[in-house]
C-alpha cells in the first residue's frame, strides 16, 4: 500500500455522498470541486452516490467503493478525496482496499491551509 500523504498536483477521484436526510445540493459539489482546485490536484474524475446512512466499514457502500478501486487503477490516480469526514476505520478499509491514500475533507482543508501558510509557525501548525 501506498504511504498516506498528501500530493498536490497529482491525479485525485473525489467522492461526494448524498444522503437522505440532506438535499442534494449543486453548491456542495461545486464547492467540493474548488477545494481540490485550491490544494492544486488533478481530478481525474468525480463519482456521486446516494446513500440512506453511512456504511460502517467504507462510508459508501461496498460496491461504490469497488468501483472506486476500478477507477484508480484505470486513471492510475493518487490518492482519493471524500467530501465528508471519515472515521479512521473507515479511512484505513478504504485505503487498504483503494492501495492510495485517501483524504477527508478535514485532513484536505487543514492541507490547504499548510499550503498557505507563510511562517514556519503557520506550517506547523
Amino acid at each position: 500500500m501506498k504511504q498516506t500523504t498528501f500530493l498536490p498536483g497529482s491525479e485525485t477521484i473525489l467522492v461526494q455522498l448524498h444522503f437522505d436526510k440532506t438535499i442534494y445540493q449543486a453548491e456542495d459539489v461545486a464547492e467540493f470541486k474548488e477545494l481540490a482546485l485550491s490544494a492544486k490536484l488533478k481530478m481525474v474524475a468525480l463519482i456521486e452516490a446516494n446513500r440512506k446512512v453511512p456504511d460502517a466499514k467504507y462510508f459508501m457502500g461496498s460496491g461504490k467503493a469497488q468501483e472506486i478501486a476500478d477507477l484508480v487503477k484505470l486513471h492510475q490516480a493518487h490518492q482519493v478525496l471524500v467530501n465528508h469526514a471519515l472515521s479512521p476505520s473507515q479511512k484505513r478499509n478504504l485505503e487498504k482496499l483503494l492501495q492510495c491514500p485517501v483524504i477527508d475533507r478535514t485532513e484536505l482543508i487543514l492541507h490547504i491551509f499548510a499550503l498557505r501558510a507563510r511562517t514556519f509557525e503557520g506550517k506547523l501548525q
